[in-house]
């Protein structure tokens, strides 16, 4: 699967991606080690998962900034119609997030509440 940027899209200016189908358990730091291990460490600059804090879980999507685009388009290829790490039957779902500065702006304005 590649990644389709919007024209004009540089290769050095990054790109996020939104992960779906997360286990409701993992947090931030979860999915960051499962990225590492998985052959991403050092690839991405971000990671956002929001949570529900009253239930402990998270809302089953996180928001991942990668370096460069073809970073994002590894991520795609090693995680995209596989499990993501354990903890659901549902294939993860890897695609570019529509709002390219969207989650770290609503991360900002999450950790300021």
């Amino acid at each position: 699967v590649a990644v389709h940027t919007q024209p004009g899209a540089s290769d050095v200016a990054g790109i996020t991606v939104m992960l779906r189908n997360l286990a409701a358990r993992y947090t931030q730091g979860d999915v960051k080690r499962i990225l590492d291990g998985s052959g991403l460490r050092g690839k991405f600059s971000f990671v956002y998962v929001p949570r529900i804090e009253a239930r402990k879980c998270n809302l089953g999507y996180g928001f991942i900034r990668f370096r460069q685009l073809s970073y994002a388009d590894e991520c795609i290829r090693i995680w995209h119609g596989r499990i993501f790490g354990g903890g659901t039957r549902k294939p993860c779902q890897v695609s570019v997030a529509e709002n390219q500065a969207g989650a770290e702006e609503i991360a900002g304005k999450r950790r300021k509440k």
